[in-house]
């Protein structure tokens, strides 16, 4: 009898710790803006990334972020005329990144390479109901990648990789048909478009059809893919570079990094260990 009380403390210990609710992990939230219209953004007042329609999927892994936690950068234009992103990183300057709670991250962007380009997604998106979504605004633009050009984002901190953290790439799939591909952190990525004209939004249901790139080489690419994952990163560095190998571009609409929640596994051993040794005293 007198071994019921620990063990049934540390029972409710454990119940406590598995079902207590989590918060969302620490982020860095990067949105690339053509010409810096509101429907090319994550406002204030909206949400990215989403996935509630039943004809749409969640990304696994990615979160839900207001507005005020991303950043809105705003790239040259199509003529290669300098914007915010242009001007400053092939400056020799940075631009600082805000966090999810929209406080300054510590953590800083840069770029190396030529010359960098933007675009907007074509007519066929419908801009004005995926705007009011969010996701909208983050699929609706995005920077073009030569295989000489690499975005870097350095300085990152400790809330974000000490338990590692995974990276997400968004890509509009738009209506040419051409093969992209992208290395993150070493990894390559490969994705296709087809001849159909689709685009993010396929039903115009005003969500993202989320499809995900899994294909490693160009004879692997996914088909109409509109983002990447790439997990298990560690480090206070993250570089993505376009793929020259195949049409020597890559379109890039924004980056999430987003922080590994750990496991409860040490707790669990550690109320394990408990146990055992109140087991053991209160048994003699």
């Amino acid at each position: 009898m007198p071994t019921q009380f620990p063990i049934a403390m540390i029972l409710v210990a454990l119940v406590v710790l598995f079902h207590a609710p989590r918060t969302f992990a620490t982020s860095i939230n990067i949105n690339f803006s053509a010409f810096g219209a509101d429907d090319e953004s994550v406002n204030s007042d909206e949400t990215a990334i989403v996935g509630t329609d039943a004809s749409d999927t969640a990304i696994l892994g990615a979160v839900n972020v207001s507005g005020s936690g991303w950043n809105n950068i705003l790239l040259g234009d199509n003529a290669g005329v300098p914007g915010t992103f242009t001007a400053a990183t092939q400056g020799g300057m940075h631009i600082d990144l805000i966090d999810d709670t929209g406080v300054d991250s510590g953590a800083d962007l840069t770029s190396a390479g030529g010359n960098f380009f933007a675009n907007t997604s074509t007519a066929t998106d419908n801009a004005t109901n995926r705007a009011a979504q969010g996701e909208g605004g983050l699929m609706q633009s995005f920077l073009l990648l030569n295989g000489n050009e690499t975005v870097t984002i350095s300085n990152l901190p400790s809330s974000l990789t000490a338990n590692g953290y995974t990276a997400y790439a968004f890509f509009d799939i738009g209506v040419v048909t051409r093969t992209y591909g992208l290395t993150a952190n070493g990894s390559p990525i490969f994705w296709t478009t087809d001849t159909t004209g689709t685009d993010s939004d396929a039903n115009e249901d005003g969500l993202i059809d989320w499809l995900q790139a899994t294909g490693t080489t160009a004879g692997s690419a996914t088909t109409n893919a509109n983002y990447a994952v790439f997990p298990g990163l560690s480090g206070s560095t993250f570089t993505i570079t376009g793929d020259a190998s195949v049409n020597g571009r890559s379109a890039v609409a924004g980056i999430q990094l987003v922080a590994n929640v750990p496991e409860p596994s040490t707790a669990l051993l550690l109320c394990l260990g408990l146990m055992a040794l109140a087991t053991g005293r209160w048994n003699r």
